[in-house]
């Protein structure tokens, strides 16, 4: 009896939500969305989707549980780097718990930094060191401004490895990169704490930064590179010695 059933195959169609999850997922795909990027508001979204707010909340919800997006507390969602979640979070969880995994993610960051640097200066297009030139504009509003650099010194020095990392034109590497630059950015008190008291420092820095893009404009990979390797060995001695001067004069006020 069973071998005489006629069976036909069920043509069902994908949901709208399935549909407009592929779409953003070929955007990050094809490097039109990138880590960090937030996405238009709801109303604008489904306006340029063709669909309902039911269906367009619906496909957000399964991106975020797919780990492609992360929800902020405007309610607005942020792409988040491809890597971000299985690699990120577990070493924020123990950087909380051992500081000296800081200068782990610092001497990670430099590998990362110092060849993204390098195919960045043999691929960087015009947009690229256009916006490499906006990071630096903001960092140059940092000098002599306590309450700036406070408040936004952590966001312009991420931005610009976040910027270097897109100009490498290479999706693998720029969510690595990505990753690791929210490492950074969780990392970060320690640093800009101890950083704080040395003098000229941002002006030190958003000198080493300016070198770096012209190096990039000019498309000189080899020495992209080596400022890059040059900047964070600078952080690297500058935290250690901040660090051990510290802890010197924790000891002698005992």
């Amino acid at each position: 009896m069973a071998a005489n059933l006629r069976i036909k195959s069920i043509n069902k169609r994908p949901a709208l939500s399935d549909i407009v999850c592929q779409q953003i997922i070929d955007l990050i795909k094809d490097d039109e969305l990138k880590p960090g990027d937030v996405l238009p508001c709801q109303d604008e979204l489904a306006t340029s989707l063709g669909v309902s707010k039911g269906s367009l909340r619906e496909a957000l919800v399964k991106l975020e549980l797919k780990g492609f997006l992360q929800k902020e507390k405007g309610g607005s969602y942020r792409i988040r780097g491809l890597t971000d979640q299985r690699i990120a979070d577990p070493f924020m969880d123990l950087m909380g718990e051992d500081p000296k995994l800081v200068w782990e993610v610092l001497e990670m960051a430099k590998i990362l930094a110092v060849e993204a640097a390098r195919i960045a200066a043999s691929r960087a297009e015009e947009e690229d060191v256009r916006r490499l030139e906006e990071v630096l504009s903001r960092m140059k509003k940092t000098v002599g401004n306590k309450e700036y650099f406070r408040k936004e010194f952590v966001n312009i020095y991420t931005d610009f490895f976040r910027v270097l990392g897109e100009a490498t034109k290479n999706n693998v590497f720029m969510h690595t990169l990505h990753t690791f630059n929210q490492m950074i950015r969780e990392a970060m008190p320690l640093p800009v704490a101890a950083l704080r008291g040395i003098p000229n420092i941002v002006e030190t820095i958003y000198g080493q930064f300016r070198q770096i893009s012209e190096c990039i404009a000019q498309k000189r990979d080899a020495e992209a590179a080596r400022q890059t390797r040059r900047h964070f060995e600078f952080i690297e001695d500058k935290l250690r010695r901040a660090v051990t001067t510290r802890a010197s004069r924790r000891q002698a006020g005992r």
